[in-house]
């Protein structure tokens, strides 16, 4: 009878889902065209809400999305993913291309990518390159009004707000809605994973940066940079590029590519000061292996140090001592410091076992989903422990996914699953 009963409050559980939804259609059908009512974006974005969990019939949302597009109602990030994912994906193109002068295009296009490489139409996502490029509208030519001191906090409070978001943002996407991977760098990367490929990738990764919004170009261009490192071996163009653009300062993606140009050209001054930046944006930020190879570097060097490179160097290996595990690079560190000295680090007891540098051991038991062996499988990478996060990116090829950005983790991770270094390059960028 307890399994009977349970079964029944499923079914109804599952009956009352589906009629809130449908109530909830038939009240924008009845306001919207029964009533007259004028079409206006937050209608837009919440046929998108209401579509979104692939509930639904596909054609009518394909008419909603034509309904919009005739009332000259400019299509949302909302619309544009519940289209993928009632398989509309070629009305989503279409109506990104009718947007394409819109002031959001570039954020609707980073939206519509993401949901495009997330089913594996890779092809299709850098399509929208050739699209936005066509775009003419001018951000710069937006009205701004600047508002008074007595109105700043509560106009400030509102832009915050969901609803206000929802009535005037086309790119707009509640917390529940959005994934922090960016679907060009996945689309690159499903198109060219060869290592051979990196010119091809890089000369679309370029086009990309061209059209894209701020945010995405970052991500494309520390994809581009690593590609150049790692598979097409530039590094002297990659440290001359990195001494006039800023963002080599600001990004640990940048920073890491930045310390293998470093150690493959022996340049122990670059090294060091890769490593000290890269320690101060946290213990993710940088592996073990890197640190101990940046140390072995600096101490191995065959030119003569001066005072500005000893100090630097004593406060890093000094302040990070522990980065550095290995008991045979710790002795070979302690005797560099004594010979020039410099305050001997104090190092990790090889008895207490590797560990994060604020103390942390990832477990494998306390790890479940995929977000979290993922976390995981960067923190064993960041102690230098390469094959036990190689086990780690095993179990999560054959892990279910819970959301989206689980989804492109394990369809990057089979992707890679040939070569090995490509599989710790994911984790380690």
């Amino acid at each position: 009878m307890h399994n009977g009963a349970t079964g029944s409050s499923l079914v109804s559980s599952s009956h009352l889902l589906e009629a809130t939804w449908e109530n909830a259609l038939s009240h924008f059908r009845r306001a919207l065209m029964e009533c007259g009512s004028p079409l206006n974006l937050e209608h837009s974005q919440r046929i998108g809400l209401l579509f979104a969990k692939r509930v639904g019939d596909s054609e009518e949302l394909k008419k909603w999305a034509s309904i919009f597009d005739a009332e000259n109602v400019p299509t949302t990030a909302l619309l544009l993913k519940a289209l993928v994912n009632h398989n509309q994906w070629k009305t989503a193109i279409q109506l990104l291309e009718l947007n394409k002068d819109a002031s959001a295009s570039k954020e609707l296009a980073k939206v519509l990518a993401q949901n495009l490489t997330r089913i594996g139409l890779w092809q299709e996502t850098l399509s929208l390159t050739s699209l936005l490029s066509q775009h003419k509208s001018d951000d710069s030519s937006q009205e701004s009004l600047e508002p008074t001191a007595a109105s700043s906090l509560l106009l400030t409070e509102q832009k915050n707000s969901d609803s206000y978001q929802m009535a005037t943002n086309p790119a707009f996407l509640p917390d529940e809605e959005q994934t922090s991977y960016c679907g060009f760098v996945a689309a690159v990367a499903q198109g060219f994973p060869h290592r051979r490929d990196w010119e091809k990738a890089h000369a679309v990764l370029h086009e990309l940066q061209q059209v894209t919004d701020f945010k995405t170009q970052l991500k494309l261009f520390e994809y581009d940079i690593a590609r150049l490192v790692h598979d097409g071996q530039q590094y002297e163009v990659v440290v001359e590029r990195s001494r006039t653009d800023s963002r080599f300062r600001t990004s640990p993606s940048l920073l890491r590519s930045l310390l293998h140009c470093a150690l493959a050209l022996r340049d122990r001054s670059l090294g060091m000061q890769s490593v000290e930046l890269l320690c101060s944006m946290g213990p993710s930020a940088i592996s073990v292996r890197m640190f101990e190879s940046a140390c072995m570097l600096f101490i191995s060097s065959d030119t003569e140090y001066s005072k500005s490179d000893l100090v630097q160097f004593e406060s890093v290996v000094c302040y990070y001592a522990n980065y550095i595990l290995k008991p045979e690079i710790q002795k070979l560190v302690a005797v560099f410091c004594a010979d020039y000295d410099l305050q001997i680090p104090v190092f990790v007891s090889a008895n207490t076992g590797a560990s994060l540098p604020d103390g942390k051991t990832p477990s494998l038991q306390a790890a479940r989903t995929v977000t979290q062996l993922d976390r995981m499988a960067t923190i064993l990478l960041s102690q230098g422990r390469w094959k036990e996060a190689l086990q780690v990116a095993d179990q999560i090829t054959s892990r279910t996914a819970q959301n989206e950005s689980e989804e492109v983790i394990i369809k990057m991770l089979r992707a890679n699953s040939g070569s090995w270094e490509k599989t710790l390059q994911f984790f380690a960028d």
